[in-house]
């Protein structure tokens, strides 16, 4: 339910990169049958498509495209900096929505590795949860030795032309997912995962759900065949148990409600502007 805050501006978009995400989580091999899904016949998609693929094909790569397309188009502007430096309400309440996004993406990794986010997480495997703390407070304190006594030397990259960073993001990219697998089907993955991001921003898709998409995707499909198998496949099964029927009508409105208030806001729009 709560991916419906990162679904965007469009309802319809935010689905179909949601969608889009779990095709990609869904490919390889089937671990209930073993069949081979959406692979194409090429080996190197046996074993899936790794998240971190997506997350710097996305948020890397295709950023990288959009950001020059921009430039070089002549389109992208730099926002002065005015005002106080403190937040004000308009800056709460237009940062919320990105802040949301990091935190569903790491809950969602927290489950794609069988965590379940929680008071209990904090029994279940204490070490973790502790060690994450830990390396946070680790990288303020190192961040503030680093930044400190080199605020110049970063202020200076600031003055850099953005025509130079672009290439050098993507060698970076490139360079790394390289390094993972030693595979050249991950690196054209990675350019086509790329393209696709650069085609999303274009369109104004998001891509937070394409990520979301992919974790929860199979463990949705998985959740999804066991009912089935319990109910020896009766669909009702979802509508007539109290919670199932309870969460389904939910995000349903979660969906609905988005779209009927953005249609009445255009409408009331549309007659505004035919009585002016």
């Amino acid at each position: 339910m709560a991916i419906t805050a990162v679904l965007g501006n469009s309802v319809l978009r935010g689905v179909l990169a949601l969608f889009i995400g779990s095709w990609l989580g869904l490919v390889g091999l089937d671990s209930q049958t073993g069949q081979m899904r959406l692979t194409f016949g090429a080996v190197s998609l046996l074993d899936g498509i790794d998240v971190i693929l997506v997350t710097v094909g996305l948020f890397a790569v295709g950023e990288t495209m959009f950001m020059a397309c921009r430039h070089f188009s002549g389109v992208n502007k730099i926002l002065p900096i005015e005002g106080s430096l403190w937040m004000n309400r308009q800056d709460w309440a237009r940062s919320w929505k990105p802040w949301l996004r990091g935190s569903l993406i790491m809950l969602s990794a927290f489950q794609s590795y069988g965590l379940n986010p929680g008071p209990l997480l904090f029994q279940s495997s204490p070490d973790l949860v502790w060690g994450l703390i830990a390396s946070l407070y680790i990288g303020n304190v190192m961040l503030l030795a680093l930044n400190l006594p080199m605020i110049g030397v970063w202020v200076r990259v600031l003055k850099l032309p953005t025509h130079y960073l672009y290439p050098a993001i993507l060698v970076f990219a490139l360079v790394g997912t390289y390094g993972i697998s030693q595979s050249l089907a991950d690196v054209a993955m990675l350019l086509a995962l790329g393209v696709m991001g650069l085609v999303m921003r274009l369109f104004d898709f998001p891509t937070a759900p394409v990520v979301i998409g992919m974790i929860l995707g199979p463990m949705a499909e998985q959740s999804f065949r066991r009912a089935l198998t319990l109910s020896h496949g009766d669909f009702s099964t979802f509508l007539t148990q109290p919670l199932s029927g309870a969460l389904l009508a939910l995000s349903a409105v979660l969906l609905i409600v988005p779209m009927a208030m953005h249609l009445r806001a255009k409408g009331h729009a549309l007659r505004t502007t035919n009585k002016g």
